[in-house]
């Protein structure tokens, strides 16, 4: 994938842009025959987008089953556990088989957990002292992340809808 590295847009180059996301469950059902993890992520913030399509990537056939559903266009999935649309596209959340909802650092700790690659940064953020550095550190970037998504004014006038 290719970043426009432009200081004005933060979105992909258009010739670099997926068609289309991949699988909604990646992974191997010979691992585990149901999902062990639900990934909530925002579809609309193109970085976003691009770190969950590599990690799609990445699992497919090569983790346990991990289901993948984009906040953008199903803004009611998480509502069962009291998180609003708007909230949901702000912060990465994560559901594992337990029930378990995690969100910000602690979303990507439990993701890294299951991918081949990660698996050693997953266990790395579960250190006390570590996390809480993670979560700041995971609070400054999607603050950014979420400011370079949002179009500005002009850029929503000339949107084509």
């Amino acid at each position: 994938m290719q970043w426009v590295r432009d200081h004005r847009s933060c979105r992909l180059a258009e010739d670099a842009r997926p068609a289309a996301m991949p699988a909604v469950v990646t992974g191997d059902p010979a691992r585990s025959p149901r999902a062990v993890l639900t990934v909530f992520y925002n579809g609309d913030c193109p970085i976003c987008r691009g770190r969950m399509l590599d990690y799609q990537m990445l699992s497919a056939g090569r983790s346990r089953l991990i289901a993948w559903c984009d906040v953008a266009q199903s803004p009611w999935a998480l509502r069962r556990w009291q998180v609003d649309g708007a909230t949901a596209r702000r912060r990465i959340h994560v559901l594992d088989a337990a029930g378990r909802l995690y969100s910000g650092a602690a979303a990507f700790a439990r993701l890294w957990r299951e991918l081949p690659g990660y698996r050693w940064l997953g266990r790395l953020l579960a250190v006390p002292g570590i996390n809480l550095a993670a979560e700041l550190i995971y609070r400054r970037i999607a603050a950014r992340t979420l400011a370079c998504a949002t179009p500005s004014p002009s850029q929503r006038t000339l949107r084509h809808v």
